[in-house]
């Protein structure tokens, strides 16, 4: 579950919300924390990454595109 979403990030642009479940990163499971910071591993700077979420009953895809440092 996200917590807090930073304003100007990768995650913010993408359309993040807190309280958003994070299933999947880049196709990548993430059902605990350590898999999140696994899947993040994986995702380059610069290149989109998929970001399926559960947001309330509705499950969306995001694409977002990480930055050095952001």
């Amino acid at each position: 579950m996200i917590a807090e979403v930073t304003t100007g990030t990768a995650a913010d642009a993408a359309g993040l919300k807190a309280g958003d479940r994070l299933l999947t990163l880049d196709g990548r499971w993430t059902d605990s924390p350590a898999d999140v910071s696994e899947a993040a591993r994986y995702v380059k700077p610069g290149r989109p990454a998929a970001a399926v979420v559960k947001r309330g009953q509705r499950t969306l895809t995001l694409t977002m595109t990480p930055r050095i440092g952001l």
